[in-house]
């Protein structure tokens, strides 16, 4: 074998060698920074697991986050907690306390020889933090800018046994 069919080999696997890693990295986690002086203040964040008296129901838990000292053009957006992602929403009792519904999801997979069944399988998509059973993370705009705040400390509150209420009122 020739030298310059060597040095071509080589290259070659030393290219593909470069890209062999690429597709396990997290895309942008590794550049997230999280947020040391967020433009607001929050304190005393708990979580409280529910479960409906019903099966159907289901089970879950809410993530309770008051803040205060929010500065003016500050726009809440998600909450990540326990490997989910949500939405973060207005508490209506309290207009400064935002709440995160995480409904525990079903592991339900459709198994069948003929792919189009199994074509309706989400792919799970991997959650983009490390965290901690009593962390969570509050991104938010501001100027902007959308950044990342970690909440660490998360209470655990008693969970909550919802009763079953009939829906027509009959016993």
């Amino acid at each position: 074998m020739s030298f310059q069919k060597s040095i071509s080999i080589f290259i070659l696997a030393l290219t593909l060698f470069s890209f062999s890693n690429c597709g396990n990295a997290k895309p942008g986690v590794e550049s997230i920074q999280f947020q040391q002086n967020p433009p607001f203040l929050i304190e005393g964040v708990t979580a409280q697991k529910w479960m409906a008296g019903i099966q159907e129901g289901g089970t879950g838990t809410n993530l309770f986050v008051p803040a205060s000292n929010i500065k003016e053009g500050v726009v809440f957006k998600d909450l990540y907690f326990r490997g989910q992602v949500i939405e973060a929403k207005t508490d209506p009792r309290v207009r400064v306390r935002y709440i995160g519904y995480f409904k525990d999801e079903k592991k339900d997979f459709v198994m069948d020889s003929d792919p189009v069944n199994e074509a309706q399988n989400k792919p799970r998509i991997p959650f983009p933090f490390d965290l901690k059973n009593d962390e969570a993370v509050f991104s938010y705009a501001y100027q902007n800018i959308v950044s990342y705040y970690k909440i660490t400390g998360v209470i655990d509150l008693e969970p909550l046994a919802l009763p079953s209420i009939n829906p027509n009122g009959i016993d």
